[in-house]
């Protein structure tokens, strides 16, 4: 199966483009006994026009498995309305 990380929609006259990619962010956490370097996941979407700077969004997410489960769910939505990976 290919990862996409870019669609674009021109069906029916649409000329819309949505992207998206999951990001790994350490951060450092304070607690009670110190400092804690802490792995959050960062989904992250684009959507928009064709040839414009589009919106941006952006979830973060405590594990890979849930920013990714949210991830196949978009994607299959897009592709079921006519969006066609394309890199």
């Amino acid at each position: 199966m290919r990862k996409y990380t870019y669609w674009e929609n021109l069906q029916d006259g649409h000329n819309k483009f949505w992207a998206a990619q999951i990001l790994e962010e350490s951060r450092k956490i304070q607690t009670v006994d110190g400092k804690l370097t802490k792995l959050f996941f960062i989904l992250v979407r684009k959507w928009g026009k064709i040839g414009t700077a589009g919106q941006t969004m952006a979830q973060t997410f405590n594990n890979k498995q849930e920013a990714e489960q949210i991830l196949h769910r978009l994607i299959w939505d897009k592709e079921n309305k006519g969006y066609k990976g394309v890199f």
